[in-house]
């Protein structure tokens, strides 16, 4: 799916060359057409993408289902017609490769439709009916669109993985087609549906990693766009899964897996974080919109909010090395606020010990990466949270105050002897390891 210009310079660096006079216009056409030809395959595949998820959404509003059937069967097999003419008469490979990349993106979408009628004819099953009861005869209405969906994806599929990932066509035509096969599965809101939907994040995953991420002839655009390609039936699950358990989970779930685009859009480390800090923000709200939904954990504990806001926060610092600082900042901010929740919580058992914990994992982690705010934070945290676990534990013992002074003053006696012979090795130490952490991301 590679609409880029990568291997045209950029007209703001080529050298200027002498030119005759009369010449001055032959220069400049070219590169006119160039970002014209590269805006229009922005835009077309915009449109095409947009096409797929507003017939997805529709769902089976559409009156007529032959139509839905089968006019997205003709699209696809249009694109790849395109295709074809593209490469062989106009020799245009980026767009020969556009047009197979979109052709191989709808086939999860036209099996998904597909799943969505085999699902409608289950629920409208009469109560009580197996799957044996309403199962014949839905195969038997869709007995040809299935067969005829088959029949078009194959060839498009293998066809689109010998031009994106010619090494691995086979492989990755046959994961694409039983990826997308996974969605004529009926089960939503069940244990069978959470199962599909751990099988294809499975499956996605170990594609990932055993295929997209072991060969560098993957880390272009045309590997980006692959990527999208194969995680298609796996986000497709996702959002049917959501939307099924509950209308404001279903939301707070897209919202949820846009913010993780939107936050690793920008490759790491990379500077352009206006997208990463719209995503983490979109990521903060729907993870609130979830929890105060009047469905949804009711009267939640103020850490749920603040906790896992802290790891979200953390987790786009790490992505985001000229900015990761001040995520990191942020998400002190809310572990501070986590810590403090436990802390003045009464009625919570071993909510000090709690907040104890997370000043430690948040030391650890800071001391182990050399990151300051989370070193700091965390010991802060782990000081107040031993000072009231120790407090409470003296308020359950009863001491007379003649032998709480006596006890006290036996303490800070021994305490002045201790810093006498260690003080000045115990300063010197301090101040080098505050020296040291001064110093740090």
């Amino acid at each position: 799916m590679n609409i880029s210009t990568t291997h045209d310079q950029d007209p703001l660096t080529q050298v200027t060359e002498p030119v005759e006079p009369g010449q001055e216009e032959t220069t400049t056409p070219p590169i006119v057409a160039g970002k014209a030809a590269l805006w229009l395959r922005w835009l077309g595949s915009f449109a095409v993408v947009s096409s797929a998820i507003v017939y997805m959404l529709q769902g089976l509003n559409q009156p007529d289902l032959d139509l839905r059937n089968w006019v997205y069967l003709a699209i696809m097999g249009l694109m790849a017609g395109c295709a074809f003419t593209a490469s062989k008469l106009m020799q245009d490979s980026k767009g020969a490769r556009l047009f197979f990349g979109l052709a191989m993106l709808l086939v999860p979408v036209q099996f998904s439709q597909l799943g969505g009628q085999l699902h409608e004819f289950m629920i409208n099953a009469a109560p009580g009916a197996t799957l044996f009861d309403w199962l014949p005869s839905a195969l038997q209405e869709l007995a040809i669109p299935i067969a005829a969906t088959f029949a078009c994806a194959i060839p498009i599929t293998y066809a689109a993985s010998a031009i994106l990932a010619r090494q691995d066509k086979a492989r990755v035509s046959a994961s694409l087609l039983l990826l997308s096969t996974a969605l004529l599965i009926t089960a939503r809101d069940s244990y069978l549906g959470y199962g599909v939907l751990l099988g294809l994040v499975g499956a996605t995953g170990w594609l990932r990693a055993k295929l997209l991420e072991q060969r560098s002839t993957y880390n272009n655009l045309d590997g980006l766009g692959l990527g999208v390609i194969l995680a298609s039936p796996m986000i497709i699950a996702l959002v049917r899964l959501l939307t099924h358990i509950d209308e404001v989970t279903g939301w707070a779930g897209i919202g949820g897996i846009a913010a993780i685009v939107l936050t690793r859009m920008a490759p790491a480390g990379s500077t352009g974080n206006l997208p990463r800090f719209a995503g983490a923000l979109l990521g903060v709200a729907c993870w609130w919109i979830y929890l105060m939904s009047s469905s949804v954990m009711n009267g939640a504990h103020l850490s749920v909010f603040l906790l896992p806001v802290t790891v979200w926060l953390m987790d786009v610092a790490r992505i985001s090395a000229p900015h990761g600082r001040d995520y990191r900042a942020t998400a002190m901010l809310f572990l501070t606020g986590t810590a403090l929740s436990l802390l003045l919580e009464p009625l919570l058992t071993a909510a000090n010990f709690y907040a104890l914990a997370l000043g430690l994992v948040a030391m650890t982690w800071g001391i182990f990466k050399n990151h300051r705010e989370p070193t700091l934070v965390g010991a802060l945290i782990s000081l107040v949270s031993l000072l009231a676990i120790t407090g409470d534990a003296l308020t359950g013992v009863e001491v007379n105050s003649w032998i709480a002074l006596g006890l006290l003053g036996i303490g800070l006696v021994f305490s002045a002897s201790l810093f006498e012979k260690f003080g000045r090795l115990w300063l010197q130490r301090s101040r080098n390891a505050w020296q040291s952490v001064s110093q740090w991301d």
